[in-house]
């Protein structure tokens, strides 16, 4: 956000409070308009970097998959080994 002297010497300087926050506000989201732009429009997503975040994924829910079914069969043995 800009501070009171930027903002004085953009001619804002009989702004005051509220309205001065205001201001700041408004001039962040121009200067950043075009940044805004492409990511409501989905540009900001490279989905060539996407593809190994997306494999990676897949291989970490497997080997949750894996590491839970592991866990249950580990918790009915030893429920089979108490209850002899």
């Amino acid at each position: 956000m800009r501070n009171h002297t930027q903002l004085t010497r953009l001619g804002l300087r009989s702004t005051s409070g509220a309205g001065f926050c205001r201001c700041a506000r408004q001039l962040g989201y121009v200067e950043n308009r075009s940044v805004i732009r492409e990511q409501v429009l989905g540009e900001a997503l490279d989905l060539d970097r996407l593809e190994p975040l997306s494999r990676y994924e897949v291989h970490l829910d497997r080997k949750l998959e894996r590491t839970l079914a592991m866990l249950l069969r580990l918790q009915g043995l030893r429920r089979s080994n108490e209850s002899s």
